[in-house]
């Protein structure tokens, strides 16, 4: 029987009162107490993150942070009188589940203008003709620039626009944390558009 099964059959009152103990023993940076408590309040953070997100693997990283952030300040910030542990962290989860969703979206907005760019390529490196692509000028000055970049940004870059692969499978096709993948194809991106815009 695991720690959170048996959590799972105490008391709401007698719930609480284990968190709050938890919580202070995690407050002074005691491991074993985070262990406990990350035990049993791991499941909760992530149903919470993962309605938010609607992805497995971007619920599992950012309950992860929820509870990296429980552990480096937010124990520590926890005011009893306020209210009950779980309720107070799973404001933390859906906060930063929300930011994780702003932050992927103002993102994805950034990049969406350089997509119809790079789409110019997608031909270029399926081996088409230069005469299906439009806007040769633009698709050379493209190819140029895409060639300046490291492999590591450029990488991820052309599985993300040509091959049209998620960053999920990106990361699994590289072995690299997807987190990775997004900081490589935004750093690619910037360079790109340092140097487009030089041209």
């Amino acid at each position: 029987m695991t720690t959170s099964d048996v959590f799972a059959r105490t008391t709401a009152p007698e719930r609480d009162r284990e968190l709050r103990q938890a919580l202070a023993a995690v407050a002074r940076h005691d491991e074993l107490a985070f262990a406990r408590f990350y035990a049993q309040v791991r499941r909760p953070v992530y149903l919470v993150t993962q309605a938010v997100l609607g992805d497995h693997h971007w619920a599992e990283d950012t309950t992860d942070e929820v509870l990296i952030e429980v552990w480096t300040t937010a124990a520590s910030r926890y005011v009893p009188a306020r209210g009950e542990v779980l309720p107070w962290l799973m404001t933390i989860a859906h906060r930063r589940a929300v930011d994780r969703v702003r932050s992927v979206q103002a993102a994805r907005d950034r990049e969406r203008s350089y997509v119809r760019l790079c789409a110019q390529v997608l031909p270029q490196q399926r081996g088409a003709p230069d005469a299906v692509v439009e806007g040769e000028q633009t698709a050379a000055q493209l190819r140029r620039a895409l060639s300046n970049l490291t492999d590591e940004q450029r990488e991820p870059l052309v599985l993300a626009y040509f091959d049209e692969y998620t960053r999920t499978r990106i990361a699994l096709e590289l072995g690299i944390p997807r987190g990775t993948v997004s900081s490589r194809i935004t750093a690619g991106l910037r360079v790109l558009r340092e140097q487009l815009a030089e041209r």
